[in-house]
């Protein structure tokens, strides 16, 4: 399953967006890159509003964040309003008793 982005807590998230980083640049993979949202992340704030606009959706993997969670985490770090939240798939436990949630963030209506 493809994610756009990692959002979480700052410790959580830019090691999980690094390794994801360095993993595609071993694989020779030129697609687009992994988003963090977490402390810091409103730096790419222009980068992530591209996504959800241009796709119609943004899929994140959330780290110890249910959706509704998730989706206050992106609300607040990249300073956007009115965005929606589904789940897309099953939460799955990822190690050191953390879990995956799959948050689909969707454009204002």
């Amino acid at each position: 399953m493809s994610l756009d982005g990692i959002a979480g807590t700052y410790w959580d998230t830019w090691p999980a967006v690094f390794a994801t980083e360095q993993y595609h640049h071993e694989i020779g993979w030129k697609g687009a890159d992994v988003l963090g949202i977490a402390k810091r992340g409103g730096a790419r704030r222009d980068a992530f509003l591209a996504r959800p606009m241009a796709r119609g959706k943004l899929h994140i993997g959330s780290i110890d964040l249910t959706p509704k969670n998730c989706l206050e985490t992106v609300t607040s770090v990249m300073s956007v309003d009115d965005l929606r939240v589904q789940t897309f798939a099953t939460s799955d436990p990822i190690g050191d008793g953390h879990t995956l949630s799959h948050a689909e963030i969707l454009p204002p209506r």
